[in-house]
Formats: C-alpha cells, sequence, structure tokens
C-alpha cells in the first residue's frame, strides 16, 4: 500500500506535469498538428510511469507541503536514548521506531502539524487500491461483454478492405463484421473491424482507410496504456481531463494520416457528420 506521503508526491508531480502538458498542448494547437500533440502526452505516460526514479533536485521540497512529513522530522533529542553505563535500565524497552511520517511513540509532534497513525495511512493505501482495481475491472469486463456481443454479428468480405490492407502494409488479418456499433476497430493482434450498414462504397473506402491507420500505429494499445494510467490516479481530476483530451488528439491525428493520403475534405467531413449522426440515433 503507497504511504501518505508518496502517494502526495506522486499526486503533485503528475498533476504539475499534466498541467505543463495542458498549457503547451495549447500553444502547439496553433502551429501543429495534433500529431506533434501526441508526443506530450507521452511525456505525461512517461512520467507517470518513471515515478520511482530520481530526477534533479528541485527547488523545493514536496513532501514539505504535507503537513504529515514535517512531523516526521523529530528532532535528535526526543528519541528514546539509548541507557548509558551506570544508569538504571529502564523497566520497558523503548518503542521501535516506525515510518517516517508517522509519529513515534511517546513523543509530541512538533505544533501546527497533523500526524496520521499506521492505522490511517493503511486505511487511504487500502481505498486507493480498491478504487484503483475496481475501475479497471468494470473497464475490463465493459470490454470483454463487447467483445462477446460482437462475435454474434456476421461476418463480411470485402475486397477493398483487403486491398486497403496490402496498401497500409498491414500483415495481419482483419475481421470484418456487420455491426451497429461503429464504424469501430476492435483489437489490435487479432483486429476486427466493425461496419453498420448504410454506407456508400465510397464511405466504406474511407471508414476502411480510417481504421486501418488506427491499426497501424497501434492507437488501441495506447488506448488501453492510457486507460492504466487512469486507474492509477482515479482520484485526479485533471488526469480524467487529460484521457479525454488524449483520446480526441488520437481520433484527430488519425484524420490528418487519412487526409495526407488524398482523399477529399469535404466528402471526408461528410463521412464523419454521417458517422457522428448515426452514433447518437444509436445511442438515443
Amino acid at each position: 500500500m503507497p504511504k501518505l506521503t508518496s502517494l502526495f508526491n506522486f499526486t503533485l508531480a503528475v498533476s504539475a506535469t499534466a498541467l505543463l502538458v495542458l498549457a503547451l498542448r495549447a500553444l502547439l494547437a496553433r502551429w501543429a498538428g495534433p500529431r506533434a500533440r501526441l508526443w506530450l502526452w507521452a511525456v505525461l505516460a512517461l512520467r507517470i510511469l518513471t515515478f520511482g526514479v530520481a530526477l534533479p533536485a528541485l527547488p523545493f521540497s514536496a513532501a514539505a507541503m504535507l503537513p504529515v512529513a514535517a512531523a516526521a522530522q523529530t528532532a535528535p533529542s526526543q528519541l528514546p536514548q539509548a541507557p548509558q553505563q551506570g544508569s538504571e535500565t529502564p523497566q520497558q524497552s523503548a518503542a521501535p521506531t516506525l515510518q517516517s511520517q508517522v509519529q513515534l511513540p511517546g513523543t509530541q509532534a512538533p505544533p501546527h502539524t497533523v500526524t496520521f497513525t499506521m492505522q490511517t495511512q493503511t486505511v487511504v493505501g487500502a481505498v486507493w487500491a480498491a478504487a484503483a482495481t475496481l475501475l479497471a475491472l468494470w473497464f475490463g469486463g465493459s470490454y470483454l461483454l463487447f467483445c462477446a456481443r460482437v462475435r454474434r454479428c456476421p461476418k463480411l468480405f470485402d475486397p477493398a478492405l483487403e486491398q486497403t490492407r496490402h496498401k497500409l502494409r498491414i500483415y495481419r488479418r482483419v475481421t470484418l463484421r456487420s455491426c451497429t456499433e461503429g464504424p469501430l476497430l476492435l483489437g489490435d493482434l487479432h483486429p476486427q473491424l466493425l461496419l453498420p450498414p448504410g454506407y456508400t462504397e465510397t464511405e466504406r473506402g474511407q471508414i476502411y482507410l480510417h481504421e486501418l491507420c488506427h491499426l497501424r500505429h497501434h492507437d488501441n494499445l495506447w488506448n488501453i496504456l492510457s486507460v492504466g494510467l487512469l486507474c492509477l490516479n482515479w482520484y485526479n481530476p485533471l488526469l480524467w481531463l487529460c484521457f479525454k483530451l488524449f483520446k480526441r488528439d488520437l481520433e484527430l491525428a488519425c484524420d490528418e494520416r487519412v487526409l495526407r493520403r488524398g482523399q477529399g475534405r469535404k466528402q471526408y467531413a461528410e463521412l464523419l457528420l454521417k458517422a457522428l449522426a448515426r452514433q447518437q440515433e444509436s445511442e438515443v
């Protein structure tokens, strides 16, 4: 279970990085495309994954901002003293030293500080771990239930999909299914492309190109990683905002790749509007 001081330092470092990424993203939006903004989200993910790695010293101490951390700086005179020679041996042995952020037994904390018992830290750590686990189970369970529902959708075959797959040099087999959900790409190692009915041949070609661009750049794997990082930071509203913006930038970067391959902007924009309208109708 994480200690309160460690959890606080982790939250402070991740939140500061998230604020920096959001600020740089707003600046880059004026002169850089969404693919450049994706590198900013990589910086945030790297900061979360490498939190335990030592970084250059900061001009301030994050732990000092937590009141319980100040209580840990117990003066040497307050620690149990070893008996000197010739003095009487105390009847009871000195209390063992606990973790730094827990008040030592038999000592008084400095004024204007808050101390937490080991039991309090255990409860907070258990709540954090339980909530992270439940959120991960909710995401994973929803995904597995959706996969089970998709397997009941009939398979299709379209030579245009195979042509687009070879054109993008994708060597994994892609299963095409007729499904009301979508259009979307499901999975990465064994991908399935869900295609709702009602699209023209030209629109289907654009859909194949969009979804296969997702597959070529392993966007589904990056989505899974972002969900895992969100579960670790479930209590931080900044990370929920970053998660939403990251998914938006991922889609915009894919749209940019499609347009770079010669698709007409007007036709492609009409397709996106049509897909969005059909998705909203299915949700009602």
